[in-house]
């Protein structure tokens, strides 16, 4: 793996710590960005990076609008409705799960999906045209974009770019605009394993290949599941982004 950017090596830091902050406090109600910062601001490499609770304001801030940050920290939310003052909340990670939510709902047969797959054996989910899928999250995603026919859907197809080959989780093309999007789904992430860094190598490389956020205008989607609400608004907002009329 190449020699990953400082900013998100922070990141991945920063993820493990704040699980150790929830541990190692026993604390199972939600806390904020200054409860976190205090925790931090003492150990390495924090308490350099981050002389003052501003420049860590500034950073989280960076890593929310470069769209990583929630992506990477999955036990956190933003309310971002005052521009100059961003609300950060932290909860402990096991309040979340990521594949224990009733999501999969009937859906009609669609046309024109593919598979191409890699660690076949974890594909344990089923969709409604046939292909089988890693979790509850994605068998809800494919679902859902199943039930538009223009909608060409290929599961884990090979994206090959700058000499290298990535497997996003959905290839979405619509036929109608003739536009490809690409969909991952972002499971939870563990310390002691490489999943974190893998996600994190994946962004960089999509940013670096220019294919950038749905947010932004971009052909990039990227989801991660905190409760049933919040996910299911998010998949039904980016389908409605997929499906509209240029």
């Amino acid at each position: 793996m190449k020699k990953l950017p400082k900013e998100y090596l922070l990141l991945k830091q920063l993820n493990t710590i704040i699980q150790a902050y929830f541990k190692s406090t026993r604390k199972t109600e939600i806390s904020n960005l200054s409860e976190i910062y205090d925790y931090i601001r003492t150990k390495e490499p924090f308490k350099d990076e981050f002389p003052t609770s501003i420049d860590f304001s500034r950073f989280m801030r960076k890593m929310h609008q470069d769209k990583v940050l929630l992506q990477l920290i999955p036990n956190c939310s933003v309310d971002t409705s005052i521009h100059h003052h961003y609300k950060w909340k932290f909860y402990p990670q096991d309040t979340i799960s990521s594949d224990n939510a009733p999501l999969p709902e009937k859906t009609v047969l669609a046309k024109g999906s593919e598979m191409g797959n890699i660690f076949s054996k974890n594909l344990q989910h089923e969709a409604s045209n046939g292909v089988k899928v890693r979790s509850k999250q994605e068998l809800y995603i494919y679902n859902r974009l199943l039930t538009f026919e223009f909608l060409r859907i290929t599961y884990e197809k090979a994206l090959i770019a700058r000499c290298q080959e990535r497997y996003p989780d959905f290839t979405i093309a619509n036929m109608k605009t003739k536009n490809v999007f690409y969909w991952e789904h972002f499971g939870m992430f563990e310390s002691n394993n490489d999943y974190f860094d893998r996600t994190i190598e994946k962004l960089v490389w999509y940013r670096a290949i220019s294919i950038t956020s749905i947010e932004d205008g971009g052909r990039l989607i990227l989801t991660q599941y905190n409760n049933d609400a919040q996910f299911k608004y998010d998949v039904n907002r980016y389908i409605d982004k997929i499906i509209e009329e240029e």
